[in-house]
């Protein structure tokens, strides 16, 4: 065989083996998803129990933390409130609060910037947190 050949071949297998590998990277629901995990995991996250009832603000911690949050604080705040609320403390759009909205199903979102905050958002769990965090609020996990 003359050079010439060989380079046909090689071209021919080089072009098969790209076909290929193109082909079985064709998932377009794949990278969104990994996307989404890799964007819920850098929100940081602060968990403040506004409702009154024992431990919750430590269960929904957990429960948020199994979907992928990063939640870096928890706590409980004697002041009740009625409705559960999402405080975005760095976009003005509420992106991040969103994200988290969309998660537990609240769309009582505020934006409140805070530059010295280590939080991006907050989570004010009020006494309706069983529309929101009715399994959690049942679960007694032990980490």
């Amino acid at each position: 065989m003359d050079g010439a050949s060989h380079f046909k071949k090689f071209m021919l297998i080089a072009v098969l083996v790209a076909t290929v590998l193109v082909a079985g990277c064709k998932s377009s629901k794949e990278p969104v998803t990994v996307r989404k995990q890799k964007i819920k995991g850098n929100l940081k996250v602060a968990v403040i129990n506004c409702s009154g009832v024992a431990d919750l603000a430590r269960r929904v911690t957990f429960w948020l933390r199994d979907m992928g949050y990063d939640v870096i604080y928890y706590g409980s705040e004697s002041k009740p409130l009625d409705k559960t609320t999402i405080i975005d403390h760095i976009k003005r759009n509420r992106k991040y609060g969103k994200m988290l909205g969309v998660s537990i199903g609240c769309g009582n979102i505020i934006y409140e910037p805070d530059p010295d905050s280590l939080f991006d958002v907050t989570l004010l769990i009020g006494k309706d947190y069983k529309k929101y965090f009715r399994d959690a609020a049942r679960e007694r996990k032990l980490y």
